[in-house]
């Protein structure tokens, strides 16, 4: 169960974006898919009332880049990796993107270099990975005086391993995957965690990139490198990759 695909880029002239870029390359990827799957924008695996988007992608990464003035701009070559645990999303994008070389990523031209698919699984009950792009988990709390307010939970938070475990147990019972032993997990960071603000569609979400040990289920885990830890993995967040 799940697919990562790994693309490659290359650029013939310098790529420039906002520096939070996350709803430009979501975008893209929603676009590539409605082709072949419609409503993609209205379907998806449900756990109670929620409805979730099965797929996670990386930040762009550059042999070059320089930050200036709210914009990013990348060197000649760019990767891109994307997963979800269904196959069929995995399948119609790696096809997509094959069969259109030159994508048009807000105004700039990427040119296909390879993609590679590889089908990430643990070995063990305890990996440690890497952020490909940051991750965010909150909570939605009311005030005294009845106003809402979105709390982002700290890697240094000790609430923020059981949010992120009961998030990965959502996304198993919409996957249909029963867990032995879900109390059994633990995530925490083994390199000081990096705050990230970014904007997403005139809201600002609160993450973080670090190293992180988890140990659980290996179903639990397999779910995390397929999808994604945290929230808003269709935003751009949570995408991590094991370091061996």
């Amino acid at each position: 169960m799940g697919l990562r695909l790994s693309i490659n880029f290359s650029c013939t002239s310098k790529v420039t974006l906002p520096l939070s870029y996350n709803y430009i390359l979501q975008s893209t990827i929603f676009h590539l898919l409605s082709k072949i799957l419609p409503n993609i924008h209205d379907v998806g695996p449900v756990a109670g009332k929620r409805q979730f988007r099965p797929f996670v992608f990386s930040r762009l990464r550059s042999n070059v880049y320089q930050v200036k003035n709210g914009y990013i701009s990348f060197g000649s070559s760019l990767n891109l990796k994307i997963a979800s645990p269904d196959e069929l999303i995995m399948r119609v994008l790696a096809n997509e993107f094959l069969k259109t070389p030159t994508i048009n990523l807000n105004g700039n031209s990427l040119i296909l270099e390879d993609l590679k698919v590889t089908s990430p699984a643990p070995q063990n009950n305890s990996i440690v990975v890497e952020t490909l792009s940051p991750v965010t988990i909150h909570s939605t709390l009311t005030s005294h005086d009845g106003k809402k307010k979105t709390y982002f939970y700290s890697p240094n938070e000790s609430d923020f391993s059981s949010q992120i475990m009961a998030n990965l147990l959502r996304k198993s019972e919409a996957l249909g995957i029963d867990i032995e032993d879900p109390e059994n997990f633990e995530i925490r960071a083994i390199t000081k965690p990096k705050h990230r603000a970014i904007n997403y569609k005139g809201f600002i979400i609160v993450a973080w990139d670090a190293d992180f040990r988890i140990s659980g289920d290996k179903e639990l885990l397999k779910i995390a490198l397929n999808w994604g830890i945290g929230a808003r993995n269709a935003q751009g967040f949570g995408m991590i990759e094991e370091v061996r």
